[in-house]
């Protein structure tokens, strides 16, 4: 993996900045950059891609439902069908399955 130009800690600092002030800081121009700049710096840095996480569909489902505000929407729609608000307890039902 190449090293980036800026680092986490930077962009702090950049985003803090007046636009103009960012631009200069990341090298950059309110139109962009040119095709060979961006040419130089997709060679030097590499593409913008995120990683893979290597955890399974499976993995990502059990971790959202031990969620505790899974639980809570869960709970606010039983209440709501238990004092007669079945369509807004039916609404929360259906977010909890989605």
């Amino acid at each position: 993996m190449k090293e980036p130009a800026v680092v986490a800690s930077d962009l702090d600092q950049i985003a803090a900045l007046e636009p103009d002030a960012a631009l200069s800081a990341l090298e950059a121009a309110r139109e962009g950059l040119s095709g060979a700049e961006a040419a130089t710096r997709l060679e030097r840095q590499g593409a913008n891609e995120l990683g893979r996480s290597g955890r399974t569909l499976v993995a990502v489902l059990l971790s959202q439902l031990r969620s505790p505000l899974l639980g809570l929407l869960f709970a606010a729609a039983a209440v709501s069908i238990g004092v007669g608000e079945s369509t807004s307890g039916g609404i929360m039902a259906l977010r909890v399955g989605l």
